[in-house]
């Protein structure tokens, strides 16, 4: 009867909208006539329903642990950062605490070096003072003599 209907129904359909209106009749008609499922295929599908729920709970679970990787490594990438940085600031304050040492070392030498020259300085100027008045004493003994 399924077939006679079907054939009629194409005889009788006048244009396309007809034609796409009887296969919805069509396709409404046999889902409603489909039988039941057995047992058998009842239990196959709660066991298939059951592997599928596992499988999404073991999905959820690896994309929880790529989560979980994925934060770790970025903890461990910032951890490996940080230790660089201050492995490189360690470097720097060694250096730094040399040239602060050898900078107080050449304060010193300096201060030495000044200190020596400043008494240097003082006799040389004494020195020139004494001489400055011996030859002004000199120039007066002349200015006398010649007077």
């Amino acid at each position: 009867m399924f077939i006679k209907y079907k054939t009629q129904g194409r005889r009788k359909a006048k244009n396309i909208d007809e034609e796409i209106a009887w296969k919805r009749r069509v396709k409404n008609n046999t889902t409603v006539n489909q039988t039941e499922p057995s047992f058998d295929q009842l239990f196959e599908l709660s066991n298939l329903k059951a592997k599928l729920q596992a499988k999404d709970t073991t999905i959820k679970k690896l994309k929880a642990n790529i989560k979980r990787l994925n934060k770790i490594s970025t903890t461990n990438s910032v951890k490996k950062d940080i230790d660089e940085i201050k492995t490189i600031n360690i470097e720097l304050e060694h250096r730094m605490a040399k040239l602060i040492a050898k900078n107080e070392h050449l304060k010193q030498i300096y201060k030495q070096l000044y200190d020596s020259i400043k008494p240097s300085r003082v006799r040389a100027k004494e020195h020139v003072e004494s001489l400055v008045n011996e030859l002004n004493q000199k120039n007066i003994e002349i200015t006398d003599l010649n007077a």
